[in-house]
């Protein structure tokens, strides 16, 4: 991926890592405008909003720390770093705060851009980050609306870590069963989580298999070489010129 100061690095661990972290800022933008009315609603928005922007800064200190041209970094650079300020209430400075909104924005614009790169250039590895970002983007979408369905009904789902808990333990089909949806939405829910959950890890595991059956059936630059001089050895006794 080309950084911002100039330099090709290729697409790296971390890069597609950051790139996940920014969708998501494009999922919960949209959540925001429909779904942010229950307090616990906020609450989750809230966690992740700090923890994303706590990952937002570590990039941006790791890039700036790289750069070769530190101006010239800074030249988009300093959308990064604002995109960095964490939506609590005391940073909420109206119209500096919906700035801040925008450049996050553009930011997962950019980076939506640089995924759909990936996916094309890279289809073997994209399966796995669509995989990954569905999973996610899933989770957390789950954890959003059965706080949305379950908070006026007489359930157990009602703080933003229990949503969020039963959407991971549902969607890994793990369902420990301590905490279930008694509405016909939240069932409905967790059923469309629950199929949804089965065929994206069955995608990742047949993809993890599929890398290990290649490279096991594949020789490797040692075999050719043994190959190769075993039949140099045979020509050699045969007296067989090339």
């Amino acid at each position: 991926m080309k950084r911002e100061d100039g330099k090709n690095n290729g697409l790296g661990l971390w890069d597609i890592f950051i790139l996940i972290v920014s969708m998501y800022v494009l999922v919960a933008m949209a959540l925001v405008a429909g779904f942010n009315r229950d307090p616990q609603v906020q609450l989750l928005f809230a966690k992740f909003d700090f923890f994303v922007c706590l990952i937002f800064l570590t990039d941006f200190v790791i890039r700036f720390y790289k750069a070769e041209s530190k101006l010239k970094f800074m030249r988009w650079g300093w959308i990064d770093l604002i995109a960095s300020i964490p939506a609590i209430d005391v940073l909420r400075w109206g119209r500096l705060f919906r700035i801040v909104r925008i450049l996050r924005l553009f930011r997962a614009f950019r980076s939506a851009r640089d995924v759909a790169k990936f996916l094309i250039q890279q289809r073997e590895r994209s399966a796995v980050l669509a995989t990954v970002l569905m999973l996610l983007f899933a989770a957390f979408v789950g954890a959003v609306l059965i706080l949305e369905f379950e908070s006026d009904a007489d359930s157990n789902i009602k703080t933003a870590g229990q949503a969020l808990w039963w959407a991971i333990v549902t969607m890994t089909t793990v369902g420990y069963g301590d905490f279930v949806p008694v509405t016909t939405a939240g069932r409905i829910l967790a059923s469309v989580m629950m199929l949804l959950g089965v065929c994206l890890i069955g995608v990742i595991s047949g993809t993890f298999a599929s890398w290990f059956m290649s490279s096991n059936n594949n020789p490797t630059q040692e075999e050719f070489q043994k190959l190769r001089n075993d039949l140099n050895l045979i020509k050699k006794k045969l007296g067989i010129d090339d």
